[in-house]
């Protein structure tokens, strides 16, 4: 994605024009406006060094730009791009059938992550230790027996499960976490994330094949986990 700003990009522009095999005449009346924007404190003087240097590619350019906060997207910018983006995964995961994915834009990893969240709630506790729901409270209680046995075997499904999966590394990657409690489950949890690098969501293309190769996973993942929790 890039990350350099409009008046960033129009620098570039300047240097590109610089770079052309243009008149005198042509090439003074770039500089000149280049000057007037130093003069007008749009520009500053390293800046307008490296834009007139010509032993500066662009791409060295493009990396000096990107070290300028006055020439790059803001994380607000960047943030509301990457939304577009993971809109667009939402739809192709709708088109694909498949279920049960939070996704969510992550600007320090650079991807967009699809998380789906196994929990060991109230109900699954009354079912699978055949217990009375007066016995919730002190069997879910923190450090109590439920987090220790979600703590062990969820642990030990997914630890499990990343010695066994294959998937194509390069469309997209996956990991596990660790046991949480989340209030809205009312459950001890545990996330299994995949993450798609916004460069790959950007290539529309891809993301058929992406999520094909998503569908597959997920389902042996869930396959695995259904039978090693079945009573």
């Amino acid at each position: 994605m890039n990350k350099i700003n409009q008046k960033g990009m129009e620098l570039i522009q300047y240097k590109v024009e610089l770079e052309k095999e243009y008149p005198k005449l042509i090439k003074d009346s770039l500089i000149l406006s280049l000057e007037q924007m130093m003069e007008n404190k749009v520009l500053d003087m390293n800046t307008y060094m490296c834009i007139k240097d010509e032993a500066m590619k662009i791409d060295e350019f493009q990396a000096y730009l990107l070290t300028k906060p006055a020439f790059t997207k803001s994380k607000e910018e960047i943030f509301a791009e990457y939304e577009i983006l993971r809109t667009e995964v939402d739809k192709k995961l709708e088109e694909h059938e498949i279920n049960h994915l939070k996704t969510e834009s992550e600007l320090d990893k650079e991807a967009i992550l699809l998380t789906r969240r196994f929990c060991l709630d109230g109900e699954f506790t009354m079912s699978y230790f055949d217990v009375k729901e007066e016995d919730l409270l002190n069997l879910m209680k923190k450090r109590g027996f439920v987090e220790k046995f979600a703590v062990l075997r969820l642990g030990a499904i997914f630890n499990q499960l990343k010695e066994m999966l294959t998937y194509p590394q390069e469309l997209f990657e996956y990991q596990s976490g660790l046991v949480y409690f989340d209030r809205d489950e009312n459950g001890y949890c545990i996330d299994f994330t995949f993450q798609i690098k916004i460069e790959e969501v950007e290539k529309q293309e891809r993301l058929d094949v992406i999520c094909e190769g998503i569908k597959e996973v997920k389902k042996e993942v869930e396959d695995f986990y259904q039978l090693k929790m079945a009573i």
